[in-house]
């Protein structure tokens, strides 16, 4: 049997959580506007998972005096010996700018099965956070405090800027049923940079397309590599793993439900990403990126 893997929204990219308290964000961390395209692919497995492939596709838009929004779909499909399983989500997110309330609506399916419909806000208030939900059924739920995804992620940056090597971080994002969080333990790498050549790189249209035309895999991958580049320019950026456990384990005891790593840069964008489960792991590969236009903070 095929094992149904957890779906990431808003590449999980992201609270940080102390002795019980939860930390303000720095000022002046702010994240790009963007959509994103990553292909999934299997990077190793056990004997069950005989092939993967799959695509998520991000977009975020807004600034951190409005509030940040943010529209996903992934789609991922596994292949054993005898049977395959498809699991496509849609979400689509809206996170105010001082990070105290959560709008978010998900849909997903799986074949042979009917739409699964979530549709919530979650609001932090008195250190606890409640989710009060549309679909499927009106309900309010009440948890434990938990920073929301643009929140964790600035989080994560100015931890990363400061040079913590390790972010611990209880996250809610309103994922599969919306009703539980995350208790996260983020890893940090060392900083490095980009030094693009920008004589090789280009952000023309017309010129991508014909060298694209003619290029091999290889370098069609090679030309991707340097078209991102000469868009990141030299931001820093961090190597960083993040373990996502269920809430209220202990963390002696328990393994980690996934594991996301990627690089991560001072804007907020993701490259490189792996998805780690007990019994696969898959690859997300950039294949697009378009930067949006920023609104500016008054």
């Amino acid at each position: 049997m095929v094992r149904k893997p957890v779906v990431v929204t808003a590449m999980a990219l992201t609270s940080l959580w102390t002795s019980g308290a939860m930390a303000e964000v720095a000022p002046g961390v702010s994240l790009a506007p963007h959509r994103a395209v990553y292909d999934l692919s299997l990077a190793d497995s056990s004997n069950s998972i005989q092939s993967a492939m799959g695509r998520v596709v991000y977009e975020i838009t807004g600034t951190a005096c409005d509030g940040y929004a943010s529209r996903s779909r992934q789609v991922v499909v596994l292949e054993g010996e005898s049977s395959a399983s498809t699991t496509d989500m849609r979400m689509t997110t809206f996170e105010d700018a001082s990070g105290g309330s959560f709008r978010f609506k998900a849909e997903t399916r799986n074949a042979n099965a009917p739409p699964k419909l979530v549709d919530g806000e979650a609001v932090r208030r008195d250190g606890a956070v409640a989710v009060n939900f549309v679909k499927p059924g009106r309900e309010t739920l009440k948890l434990g405090d938990a920073m929301f995804p643009a929140a964790h992620l600035r989080t994560l940056i100015t931890g990363a800027k400061a040079g913590k090597p390790i972010v611990e971080a209880r996250v809610f994002d309103g994922s599969e049923d919306g009703r539980s969080f995350y208790d996260t333990l983020a890893v940090i790498g060392r900083a490095d940079a980009v030094s693009p050549d920008p004589g090789k790189a280009t952000t023309d249209k017309d010129e991508l397309t014909k060298r694209d035309a003619g290029a091999s895999d290889e370098e069609a991958a090679a030309e991707r590599q340097r078209r991102f580049d000469g868009l990141f320019g030299t931001a820093a950026h961090w190597p960083i793993a993040i373990s996502y456990f269920k809430q209220a384990t202990a963390r002696s005891e328990a393994l980690p439900v996934y594991v996301l790593t990627f690089d991560l840069y001072e804007n907020g964008i993701a490259r490189s990403l792996t998805l780690k489960y007990d019994n696969f792991t898959l690859k997300g590969e950039l294949k697009e990126l378009e930067l949006l236009k920023a609104a500016v903070c008054e």
